[in-house]
């Protein structure tokens, strides 16, 4: 080692190498975690493309917002857990995918708004039925999920996640 250098300079690409495979490692834990499998499987585009109905993403709404408070309850970004998800669907790259994460990090909270984050609710909605609200004016309501642009003035957006949004029951 030449004179006035540190041993501290060596170290310092052996520290960024183990930083990088520490979030390359890490990167793949999360893809394989149960809510982003999960929340991967009810956004994809190619399934949600076969579904029949005019509600029939309402129920996968609901289950994304059942998911997306798992994985923050154990300590994961909610955005995160979308982001990883719409990796494995391989629709990150569309240009749908910021508007897909926007709707469902929105309906996760008007759901803790309502007051649908209670263990009963939880359950509920892990399984595609609405929660009831139990927080504000329309507690004991059920709480629904509508389409934002109205399927009558735009039927291509029914089955769309970016389109569906948790609201008070009507």
């Amino acid at each position: 080692m030449k004179p006035g250098v540190s041993k501290v300079n060596h170290r310092i690409p052996s520290i960024i190498l183990r930083l990088a495979l520490c979030l390359v490692f890490a990167g793949r834990a999360l893809a394989g975690d149960v809510a982003v499998t999960a929340v991967a499987a009810l956004i994809d585009p190619a399934k949600l493309a076969t579904l029949h109905g005019e509600r029939a993403a309402n129920r996968r709404v609901l289950k994304c917002v059942y998911w997306l408070n798992d994985a923050r309850a154990r300590g994961l970004a909610p955005e995160t857990v979308i982001d990883e998800a719409q990796k494995l669907d391989l629709s990150a790259k569309q240009l749908r995918a910021p508007l897909v994460e926007a709707a469902l990090l929105r309906d996760l909270d008007i759901a803790g708004k309502l007051g649908c984050l209670t263990p009963d609710n939880l359950a509920r909605m892990r399984h595609g039925t609405s929660p009831v609200i139990s927080r504000g004016p329309y507690t004991g309501e059920p709480a629904e999920v509508d389409h934002i642009v109205p399927i009558a003035v735009e039927p291509l957006l029914g089955k769309e996640i970016a389109n569906l949004e948790c609201s008070r029951g009507h």
